[in-house]
């Protein structure tokens, strides 16, 4: 009787020992873990677990990426330089060999700490870089770096930065693979050369007069601004483009003019626009290789945006993947609309296997799109129908209420009785 009640201890104590252990399991991890977890923290987060123990003390001081966000940062002080000073400690006390990823965004400051975050990121051997300066005032000076051979990924937002900064990262970063540029406030006459560049980004540049690339290995590149003069002077790898508002609409207007030298490489293409200035798309026969068509646009009046849906379908011939995305802010009724149906002429289309349907409502347009599609595109085999409401692609996400999320489902089903028998109908 002793020797099974000393057993029954023996066992009770085992289990008592692991639940013990369970309440802080991550502690049982090894270091690298621990590090991979808190590189996924904003910087400030990281910092704070240095007070959990000794172990914890400086575990921080060896992540691989810096995240230093000045919105995230619940400093009592408002004044800016507060946040200048915890980065450069940060950066400081940083004792890792390398890191990956090095973001720094400040808000209404004046600092001439660039170039030296810079330089410590160059030690660091970064790939990823990324300077989101939301100030006029910031003082950029000039990178003076003979090379930055480790980086690979480059942003800059708001920079007080030129044309010669933005150049000179092109010539001096041997590996420059992504380069971004968001609302450059100095950059007017803009000259991209580069051997590595594979993907540019150019968003919200409005002093900018004139563009120049020059980059063999580009693929992809996507523009957001006005109409401006874009020289594509050797790109013979570019087969994804992406164009938004302004610029958007005199491209189309103008028959893609400045891309006639590349038109036959595109594959994908990425149009997006807030207004429909544009109600026909023209018949283009150098996008022969045109497979992937993705169309953003807010609807402001039922028989403009039909007729712009129709005429890509029939511009485009080669097509086989047709993404559209409705934006608007009004619910329409279409039970008080009359629902005969448009008769639009139409071509049939063979290469057309794939569509998706994203801001579907049920209304009588979104109904005479897919009716055109489904009695056009002989070759469909897959339609995807998403309803949703959203106002623009910068709004609060989807206001549709669930009633008229399923009224919507219930409309896009009924469709399915008119689909081939080859054509796979979800909807989402």
């Amino acid at each position: 009787m002793e020797k099974r009640s000393k057993t029954r201890t023996k066992k009770l104590g085992r289990k008592t020992n692991r639940t013990f252990f369970s309440d802080d399991r991550i502690s049982l991890l090894p270091d690298e873990i621990l590090v991979m977890i808190l590189s996924r923290l904003k910087i400030h987060q990281s910092i704070q677990t240095s007070i959990l123990s000794r172990r914890w003390k400086t575990l921080w001081t060896f992540t691989t990426t810096i995240d230093f966000d000045c919105s995230s940062i619940p400093l009592n002080s408002n004044t800016p330089g507060r946040f200048v000073h915890c980065l450069n400690r940060a950066l400081g006390s940083h004792r890792g060999p390398t890191l990956n990823r090095l973001r720094i965004r400040l808000t209404n400051f004046a600092s001439s700490d660039v170039p030296f975050w810079i330089d410590f990121a160059i030690k660091k051997s970064v790939q990823e870089l990324a300077l989101e300066l939301e100030t006029k005032s910031a003082y950029f000076g000039g990178p003076g770096f003979s090379r930055f051979d480790s980086l690979k990924a480059l942003s800059l937002f708001y920079a007080n930065v030129t044309d010669n900064h933005v150049e000179y990262f092109c010539s001096h970063c041997p590996n420059l693979e992504t380069l971004c540029l968001v609302e450059l406030g100095r950059v007017e006459n803009l000259s991209i050369r580069s051997k590595s560049l594979v993907s540019l980004e150019l968003s919200r540049c409005f002093l900018l007069r004139r563009l120049r690339i020059s980059a063999e290995s580009l693929v992809s590149f996507k523009y957001w601004g006005r109409d401006r003069e874009i020289d594509i002077e050797h790109a013979p790898l570019l087969s994804e483009v992406s164009f938004c508002e302004a610029y958007c609409t005199s491209l189309v207007e103008h028959k893609f003019k400045h891309f006639t030298c590349i038109l036959s490489q595109l594959q994908t293409l990425k149009l997006t626009m807030s207004y429909p200035w544009i109600t026909v798309f023209p018949k283009l026969d150098g996008l022969i290789n045109l497979n992937n068509l993705d169309l953003e646009f807010k609807v402001w009046g039922w028989d403009p945006a039909l007729n712009l849906c129709t005429s890509v379908i029939k511009a485009l011939p080669c097509l086989h993947k047709l993404s559209l995305h409705l934006f608007r802010s009004d619910h329409e009724d279409y039970s008080n609309h009359n629902e005969k149906d448009e008769d639009v002429e139409g071509e049939r289309h063979h290469c057309l296997r794939v569509v998706e349907f994203l801001g579907f409502t049920g209304c009588w347009l979104d109904i005479q799109i897919i009716q055109f599609v489904i009695e056009n595109a002989v070759s469909l085999e897959k339609m995807t129908v998403v309803p949703s409401r959203r106002a623009w692609i910068d709004s609060d996400g989807d206001v549709m209420e669930f009633e008229e999320k399923e009224e919507a489902r219930k409309r896009a089903r009924l469709l399915e009785n008119r689909l081939s028998p080859y054509t796979r109908l979800f909807v989402l």
